[in-house]
């Protein structure tokens, strides 16, 4: 019995290290996830405090619109970005991909309106995106390993009692 505690051990101490590239990506995913909901409550700040004439019909669809697109996008790049720092995505495929894709739309869309104001951002959701796409396998193999070797402390446990 002592032989399968210690081959339990020795195989549950090679853990790969968590990849610093999907680190960096759920960072930026945060961050950019927070100044979404920063813009958000100012943008909504800014409406209360306007006067009624400003934002009748099509502005406040306008506003409306804006509003809840800011609150979805920063929610969910919070929750995507602090469950892949956590180790509790199971993947990054399709939070990289979505940030890619989102980039690539925003950034097409600042280069035909000539509006160079959130290029920067387009640009950074496509690094985001880069970056957990190139961290992805080793994340995958870290958080596996990392979930092995909780189930494995459970067998040592029930083998020492």
């Amino acid at each position: 019995m002592e032989d399968k505690v210690q081959e339990t051990n020795k195989q549950s101490e090679c853990i790969p290290s968590f990849t610093i590239y999907t680190m960096f990506a759920g960072i930026i995913w945060i961050v950019l996830g927070s100044f979404s909901l920063l813009a958000m409550f100012y943008l909504t700040k800014f409406f209360l405090t306007s006067s009624k004439e400003m934002f009748s019909g099509s502005s406040l669809f306008i506003f409306l619109r804006t509003a809840v697109i800011f609150t979805f996008l920063g929610i969910g790049f919070t929750y995507i970005g602090v469950q892949t720092i956590m180790g509790k995505a199971r993947d990054v495929i399709v939070p990289s991909i979505c940030s890619i894709l989102m980039g690539l739309f925003i950034l097409l869309k600042s280069v035909q309106n000539g509006d160079w104001t959130i290029f920067d951002l387009a640009v950074v959701l496509v690094i985001a995106g880069i970056l957990a796409l190139i961290g992805r396998s080793q994340y995958k193999a870290w958080r596996n390993a990392r979930i092995k070797k909780t189930d494995d402390s459970k067998v040592v446990e029930k083998l020492k009692e």
